[in-house]
């Protein structure tokens, strides 16, 4: 923990939730900080626009006229109401945003009546298999494959052909996990490090609530999350205690460190 930093006069950070479920009818809004007919504006966005790209750019200028601290839109099934956590109250070091890496289920809040946060942690197989999804099976079959074409001895084409897809699909995970970004959480914000191999710092990008949108798109087995930023995105798979550690720390009312001070922790 960060000692010594007070809570700022900050913007409230609204959440906005829409319950996806039948087309026929409109979906459930919810957000208790915000009126009633801006919350129906913004779950008219996924109807009138064809891409989040552009339901990001109309949220932006909501929050922009209206003058809000931020808003993060949570797209839900409308069976299973996920509750929104509390905003972060105590200053943190960056964690990253990684529930396999970091503590995030000891945050404060997290661990509060409304959540139990040991029910929330994903087991390490379900983790692996929501990070890389549809790339594994397609691996492991055709690992299963090679490994029939040994067994039965056929030293034809086939074996070798067989050997050098496996071994570009191998090498392309190997580059996507030897340049990859991470995502670390800090109050009123998200540093996105660039990496190589997953331990050099490359660059550092501090994200905020007042120059980024927030769509939270909830799978049956995982969560989409997209920091929009103008016109550009970034995005990533997590799980639902990830999910809600975000979103406490993009509620925070707690200014996010400066620069000098995230280069001097990371």
């Amino acid at each position: 923990m960060v000692e010594g930093t007070k809570p700022a006069d900050r913007p409230i950070v609204h959440v906005v939730t829409v319950a996806l479920g039948d087309r026929a009818s409109p979906a459930p809004v919810f957000c208790p900080t915000l009126p009633g007919d801006i919350c129906i504006e913004i779950r008219d966005l996924a109807a009138k626009c064809r891409n989040p790209r552009d339901v990001a750019a109309h949220v932006r200028a909501l929050c922009d006229e209206h003058k809000l601290g931020g808003l993060a839109v949570w797209y839900q099934p409308a069976k299973g109401i996920g509750t929104v956590p509390p905003p972060l109250g105590v200053p943190i070091e960056p964690l990253e945003l990684d529930e396999a890496r970091a503590p995030l289920h000891e945050l404060p809040g997290l661990a509060g009546e409304w959540a139990d946060p040991e029910a929330l942690r994903t087991t390490r197989w379900k983790r692996t298999f929501m990070r890389l999804g549809l790339p594994v099976l397609i691996l492991l079959q055709l690992l299963a494959n090679v490994a029939m074409q040994v067994v039965a001895d056929r030293r034809d084409v086939a074996v070798w052909l067989w050997v050098g897809v496996l071994g570009s699909l191998i090498l392309a995970a190997v580059l996507v996990w030897w340049l990859s970004d991470h995502w670390l959480i800090v109050p009123s914000g998200v540093i996105i490090r660039k990496t190589l191999a997953g331990k050099v710092g490359k660059s550092l990008r501090l994200v905020t609530p007042a120059d980024a949108v927030l769509l939270i798109r909830s799978q049956p087995q995982f969560h989409i999350l997209e920091l929009w930023v103008g016109r550009t995105v970034k995005k990533r798979k997590a799980t639902k205690l990830e999910t809600l550690a975000l979103l406490a720390a993009w509620r925070s009312p707690l200014p996010p460190p400066s620069l000098d001070r995230l280069s001097d922790w990371l």
